[in-house]
Parts: structure tokens; sequence; C-alpha cells
């Protein structure tokens, strides 16, 4: 149901709303009040559509139960993904945990995956993961290195193959690979933040068996490398697993949920931790490296580079950055045309944004 403005029009009465999309150009004061009476009424959810240049009174905002963000332009992943931080990210907020899957795996010795992923925060993410399970744990970072590394001999159980990397992608390494029957009973699953049945069932005609998305679900990626290994449950050690209960500390900061961000990492405060140190390190220098690239012309390079700063920070809850990133990553496909002096004008004040919450979080953890 679409209107021209939300404060003039006229909802007919026992029309109810499970979401309401409002332009932050159109918020006022009135807007507010009706918005919040509605939803009082209605339980919707709030979702704030915005350009990158908008700018609205605090107060305003402040005194609206936002629930989602949706910046300009946008595409249909990024709707899915607001859809995805509505119903499904927003209920780990308070979900506690019976057990984690890791239990399954403990017990695997001697399997060998070989993951073909160029991000090196990824790269800590599934070593973290995967720490004390005993699976060794090969990395490359691009699809030709693991076509390489399979024809020089080397031996793998699982192949995790990323599907947008430089020099040769994911899709182009599997079918590379599956070019040579030697390798037809090494499984691989994509890792892909694109979850549009497009990619997925592209994924699957270049010769994968199945796709763990990313920002990786925790639950989801042990039961998927589980399965693929097809371990015997007799073999499964029956051994009482301790109940692992969410962290319930508020989070009173705007630029990222930390309760969200240490769900993807299993509540390991340690470990999320050292993500944030090593996400600023990596990202600190990022606005400059996108200007470079995209003066020198560069714009896929650059448009990659995007794309990666977009499934990072979504995995470690930083919804904001994630938004511009997105945008970024989205209109970078115009090359030339693109507008990337402001995207990454905005993208630097996100980013800097970002960096002061890490930086009070990880001073009150001590970290």
């Amino acid at each position: 149901h679409a209107v021209p403005s939300f404060e003039e029009s006229v909802i007919e009465e026992g029309m109810e709303f499970d979401i309401v999309i409002i332009n932050k150009n159109q918020l006022s004061v009135s807007t507010a009040d009706r918005l919040m009476l509605m939803q009082k009424e209605q339980g919707f959810k709030i979702v704030i559509l915005s350009d990158l240049f908008t700018t609205l009174s605090n107060d305003i905002l402040k005194s609206i139960s936002v629930d989602s963000y949706v910046n300009a332009p946008f595409n249909q992943q990024n709707i899915l993904n607001m859809l995805i931080d509505l119903y499904a990210l927003k209920k780990l907020d308070n979900r506690s945990r019976v057990k984690s899957s890791k239990h399954l795996l403990q017990d695997v010795i001697d399997k060998k995956i070989l993951i073909a992923e160029d991000n090196e925060v990824n790269h800590k993410v599934i070593s973290g993961l995967l720490a004390q399970t005993g699976i060794e744990l090969t990395y490359v970072i691009n699809g030709k290195e693991a076509v390489d590394m399979l024809l020089s001999g080397k031996k793998f159980d699982l192949i995790l193959m990323d599907l947008s990397m430089p020099i040769m992608d994911g899709y182009e390494a599997t079918k590379e690979i599956r070019a040579h029957s030697k390798f037809d009973d090494i499984p691989i699953l994509a890792l892909t933040a694109d979850v549009m049945d497009e990619a997925i069932n592209k994924a699957s005609a270049s010769g994968m068996q199945g796709h763990i998305s990313k920002p990786i679900i925790i639950d989801i990626f042990y039961k998927k490398i589980y399965d693929v290994f097809m371990i015997p449950k007799k073999q499964i050690k029956k051994e009482s697993i301790k109940n692992i209960e969410i962290s319930t500390q508020d989070n009173e900061y705007d630029e990222i949920s930390i309760s969200v961000g240490l769900e993807r990492y299993n509540n390991d405060t340690s470990f999320y931790n050292t993500i944030l140190k090593d996400f600023k390190k990596m990202y600190i220098n990022s606005p400059l490296d996108l200007e470079e690239l995209c003066r020198l012309g560069n714009y896929k390079e650059a448009r990659h580079k995007a794309m990666d700063i977009k499934d990072v920070s979504l995995s470690i809850g930083a919804y904001k950055l994630c938004e511009s990133a997105a945008t970024m990553e989205y209109n970078l496909e115009k090359g030339p045309r693109s507008n990337w002096v402001k995207l990454i004008a905005f993208y630097e004040i996100e980013l800097g944004k970002l960096f002061k919450d890490i930086d009070t979080y990880l001073k009150k953890t001590h970290s």
C-alpha cells in the first residue's frame, strides 16, 4: 500500500501492516507521533528510507522505534537483507542456545578443508569456528590458486569456495576442478553473500554441492560441514553440552549491534573482540584505497572491495556501514558513470563513526 504522504494520508479502518517504510525526508514531529501511535496499536516494524545525504533532527529519530534502515539507491539484495534483519537476525538478540553444533565435529580427525577466500578477516572467522575440531585448514586467495593446489597433488576432503574472487572466481574455479574426474569425489560448498536463486543455481550448475551464506550463521555452518563429512552418529561422543547463554548486555551503540555480532561468533567475547580489532586494521585505509582504485579506473576491483566490506561489516553487526558499502557496490557497476566521489566520502564518515563505537566497546571490555 503506497501513499504520497504519510502525514496526510487516510488509512482505511481495519487496514493493518507488518512493515511501514517511510522516507526520511517526510518525517516530522506530527508524522512521528502518528507512526508511534499506529505502531502501538498494530505492532508493525518501522523502516526508514533515506538517501546518502538526508539530514534530520536526531530528536525526531529518537522518538521513533526504528527497526531497520534502507539507503537509496537500493536493489533486491538490499531489500532481502532488510527482511532478514527484521525477521531473522534481530531474533538472535534474545534467543538463548541450548547447545552449539560444534560438538558434532569434536571427533573429526584427519579431515582437510581447502578454503578459497580472499578476505583475511573471513580466514580468521573460519579458523576460529573450526579451532580444536581436528580439521586441517588450508587457505588460498583466489580460484586459480585453488585449482593449482589440487593439480599439485594436495588432498582435501572438502572445498569451501568464495564465489567472488580476483583472478579466477568461484564459478570458474569449480568448473576447472570438475573438468578433472579425479576430483569428482571432493564436495565443494559455495561461500556467498548472494543467496538469490540465480547465484545459487549458477553455483550448482558449475559443479557445487551446496552453499554456506555469509555472514556465517554458526550452527548452520557446523551442520553443513558435518553433513558433508557424513560422520556416523555412533562415532559422536555422547558428552553433555553446557548451555551457552546469549549476552544480554545493553546495546547502546548507534553503528553496531554488539549482541548480534557476539551471537555470530558463538558468544565468544574474546574471539569477537579480536575480529573487531582485525576489522579496524584491515579497513582503516579503505576509503583511500577505494578512491585510488576509482581514480585509476579500476572500478571492478573497487566494487569487489566494497563487496568484501559489506560482507564483513554485516558479520560483525555493523548494519549502517553494510548499507553504505552495498550502495557503493551497486553504484560501482556503472563504472565511470558512478557517483563514487560522494559515495566514498559518505562511506568514510560512516566508517569513522563505526570505529568510534568499536573503540568505546573495546575499552569497556578492556580489550
